[in-house]
């Protein structure tokens, strides 16, 4: 009997103490930090830099970025019910130069990054990655036509991924979320304008375009009617 019972108890001692080693190793586990280094490049921009000589209204800069002068990042968990902004940082732009992010996760959990660049006159960015364009009607206009604005107003690109642990380091390309408007006049139309005695010296157009895009979804949002 007592070779039995000494027997029994060191085997429960073992099974104890290998239970409390596991629930060690497992709160180690989930309170471990890790650091993931972002290098973040926008795309067709690397050869963009803010000319003081370019043409009033930027045309030249067209869609690449000329106006951007913040890059945020913003971090969620991800949960059943969404998402949870978890940290979020901004830094300023500058043509050229690197930009770089190192935020820290926990391992254990899921997380959904977004990277907006972005010009800060012409969007508002909420905590949810929503970017609303400031839209300020022409004054005394009744019917809410806007003004024709510069293009690289509303320039701007972004990024959304999971998070992944596999690598200390990762590379992410943001891109531009809105389309490019570009205006065309034919040649025969300028002739014929010539003839007529008409000098074509400038051309617009009005088009029902989104002013707001929630990065997360990748959804549009709030259409107007604006003149370019």
């Amino acid at each position: 009997m007592i070779r039995k019972f000494t027997f029994g108890f060191f085997v429960v001692a073992l099974a104890l103490l290998a239970s409390c080693n596991k629930a060690e190793d497992m709160s180690a586990n989930q309170g471990e930090k890790v650091t993931v280094n972002y290098r973040v490049s926008l795309e067709d921009t690397a050869a963009v830099t803010k000319d003081g000589n370019a043409t009033p209204d930027g045309t030249a800069e067209y869609g690449k970025g000329a106006e951007i002068d913040k890059v945020r990042c913003l971090v969620y968990t991800v949960e059943d019910e969404g998402y949870t902004l978890f940290t979020s940082e901004e830094v300023d732009y500058i043509s050229g130069a690197p930009i770089e992010f190192s935020p820290e996760f926990f391992r254990n959990q899921q997380y959904k990054i977004v990277f907006i660049a972005y010009d800060t006159d012409a969007y508002v960015v909420s905590e949810k990655a929503v970017m609303t364009y400031n839209m300020v009607p022409e004054t005394g206009s009744a019917n809410m036509v806007y003004p024709v604005l510069a293009p690289e107003k509303y320039d701007a690109f972004t990024y959304t991924g999971d998070v992944s642990f596999s690598g200390a380091d990762a590379n992410v390309t943001l891109v531009r979320p809105f389309s490019l408007w570009k205006i065309y006049t034919a040649d025969e139309d300028i002739t014929s304008s010539t003839t007529l005695g008409a000098t074509l010296k400038s051309a617009s157009v009005t088009a029902t375009v989104n002013t707001a895009y929630d990065v997360l979804k990748g959804a549009f949002a709030s259409p107007v009617e604006m003149t370019f």
